[in-house]
């Protein structure tokens, strides 16, 4: 589940929106959706002192690591098997890696 980007991803995402998506330039019917927003989902909202719209990202100290379901990898495998190219799974720390090899 996502609900947050580290601290990085945060800032980055952040300055990308308000420098090509300003929030003040939203439409006023896209301001009022995302206002309405449940509170697990918002990510709009006004500044408490100036009353000007900003972007309310949620930010984290990390991400939670999480494995591809072993059937995205099967169905990889078998693709690569069906072009005639051979494949190898193999989990190098604690991610699983898939290598290609040309026939």
């Amino acid at each position: 589940r996502f609900d947050a980007l580290p601290q990085e991803q945060h800032d980055m995402l952040v300055d990308f929106l308000n420098a090509h998506c300003p929030a003040d330039a939203l439409e006023d019917d896209l301001v009022d959706f995302m206002l309405g927003a449940d509170p697990a989902d918002v990510v709009l909202s006004h500044d408490r002192q100036t009353g000007c719209l900003q972007y309310k990202i949620p930010a984290c100290a990390r991400l939670d690591e999480w494995a591809l379901p072993c059937l995205v990898q099967t169905a990889m495998c078998q693709d690569r098997a069906a072009k005639g190219l051979s494949t190898s799974l193999e989990n190098v720390g604690s991610e699983a890696r898939i290598g290609y090899d040309s026939p």
